[in-house]
């Protein structure tokens, strides 16, 4: 597919994958699921301890992500439907689910 400069490329699919991240700001990655890595285009050296935000490039879903935080802020749970970028620029819509972990 050729894309003029006015087009942005989307991937839709169902994400299978994990990530873990501290639980106060700004969220560092502690561990992620090797199909995580694959899913968003990241090594675990270019990802375990950066913030959960580097999902947040072009085109990412500012309110989604603001929403999901609000949702797990009030109950430690929360899912919404965003749209975030790999590591390679390409958009990808997918469910996000957050929950504390002990």
């Amino acid at each position: 597919m050729s894309l003029t400069s006015s087009e942005t490329e989307y991937s839709f699919m169902e994400l299978d994958c994990s990530v873990t991240t501290s639980a106060q700001a700004p969220h560092l990655i502690t561990w992620a699921s090797p199909s995580w890595f694959h899913t968003w285009g990241f090594a675990p050296k270019d990802a375990i301890g950066k913030s959960i935000s580097i999902l947040n490039g072009e085109g990412y879903d500012a309110i989604a992500s603001k929403e999901l935080m609000e949702q797990f802020s009030k109950s430690s749970n929360a899912s919404v439907r965003c749209t975030n970028a790999t590591k390679g620029g390409i958009l990808l819509e997918h469910t996000a689910t957050l929950s504390m972990v002990d």
